[in-house]
């Protein structure tokens, strides 16, 4: 079983650094393909404007795989890494602490009937 939270845990990691990349590569792709369209329409030499156009381009695809990838399968499954399964833990525990702490007399009071107009 510890196995299996070992590899929650690096799924859960993969999805957050996927989570980065997707807006990250697809705002430096726009940059670089911008860079690319400006070479090959404003330059004479128009061969590394299309090498930027390229790398933008794959830049991009990776983006979408990684989009379509995206799902863990251990969450979706229900299986939470342990660090994520102690945070829980303590907030169910401060939770019920807080529960306990708290007095009776904020309990609303019997409301008692009025005269019917």
């Amino acid at each position: 079983m510890s196995q299996e939270l070992i590899k929650a845990e690096r799924a859960a990691l993969v999805q957050s650094v996927k989570a980065l990349y997707i807006p990250l590569s697809l705002f430096i792709s726009c940059v670089i393909s911008a860079g690319g369209m400006y070479m090959v329409f404003y330059t004479e030499d128009k061969g590394p404007g299309y090498v930027f156009l390229a790398v933008a381009f794959t830049i991009i695809i990776s983006a979408f795989i990684a989009l379509i990838r995206f799902q863990n399968n251990y969450r979706a499954k229900g299986v939470i890494g342990r660090a994520e399964a102690t945070g829980q833990d303590e907030v169910l525990d401060d939770v019920a602490r807080n529960r306990q702490e708290e007095p009776n007399s904020a309990v609303e009071p019997e409301r008692t009937k009025t005269a019917a107009r």
